[in-house]
């Protein structure tokens, strides 16, 4: 969940969507704000073991503002590829701009946005980009869901998936991979017909990496569903247990700028509907 704030505070920052150097050059500043260094303009922070979050951890672990990270960032094409909600709801009710700035989670939370949108819209929108899919294994991505969403459909709830999706979709090589959890949370997220409550229940009991999954499940449901379509004391507990950054101010930042960019892009499309 840092990940996706720390994204949200670069987007408000830029009020926009932003570039991978910008991405890059606002963890970097983390890492700076991290090691308690004052002299760079602060990011979002919050109690407890940052530096060990923001750098080097162990021989596996490359930290959000480590030089590795910060390199390959730089010189990748989308600036939110993993965890890329954040991507979604800055392009809310597009997914093409989605998928240049984001990958699977970005599309599906922007074509959540839509009004018209259903749980099958959702899903047809990411099979529709196959393209935001990158890095190991994105060759079975889209294979992978598809088989698993057809086994969905046979299921009476979202309970009935986990010992099929146990017994032929777990990745060998981890638990933390893209290719296991993004297609369950879309499943469980299908299954339940877009319900905030029952997605995330069956997403948070499924186990592996289940933070993750019940995180990307939320968020698309959240997308479709509207805020207020969560228990209130869901809400109310997650802010209480997570008081820094503030995300309910940081809920409200982010709609000013959709607002915004709104604004902009029909004041363009004003200024050449007078050309014609």
């Amino acid at each position: 969940m840092r990940f996706r704030l720390l994204a949200y505070g670069a987007i408000i920052e830029k009020r926009g969507r932003i570039t991978a150097q910008d991405w890059a050059q606002y963890l970097y500043r983390y890492g700076m704000t991290a090691l308690g260094i004052d002299c760079f303009e602060p990011t979002y922070s919050w109690d407890g073991p940052q530096k060990e979050w923001a750098f080097p951890w162990g021989d596996y672990y490359a930290g959000m503002s480590s030089l590795p990270r910060l390199a390959a960032l730089m010189n990748s094409h989308r600036p939110l590829e993993h965890w890329d909600a954040p991507a979604g709801v800055i392009n809310a009710c597009d997914p093409d701009a989605a998928a240049q700035d984001g990958s699977v989670t970005a599309v599906a939370v922007a074509a959540a946005f839509q009004p018209e949108a259903t749980p099958d819209s959702v899903i047809g929108a990411v099979f529709d980009h196959p393209e935001c899919v990158t890095g190991p294994g994105a060759d079975q991505f889209m294979g992978r869901l598809e088989a698993l969403l057809a086994i969905a459909a046979k299921c009476a709830d979202v309970f009935e998936l986990y010992a099929p999706y146990y017994e032929r979709f777990l990745v060998p090589f981890g638990v933390g991979t893209e290719l296991e959890m993004i297609p369950f949370a879309l499943a469980a997220f299908w299954i339940c017909k877009g319900d905030p409550r029952s997605t995330l229940v069956g997403a948070i009991n499924v186990g592996r990496d289940a933070d993750t999954i019940a995180c990307t499940a939320g968020e698309i449901a959240g997308a479709y569903s509207g805020c207020h379509a969560f228990p209130a004391e869901w809400v109310e507990t997650t802010l209480r247990v997570n008081p820094v950054p503030d995300m309910r101010k940081v809920a409200l930042q982010m709609t000013e700028v959709v607002v915004e960019c709104l604004q902009k892009r029909e004041a363009i499309s004003d200024s050449l509907r007078r050309l014609l």
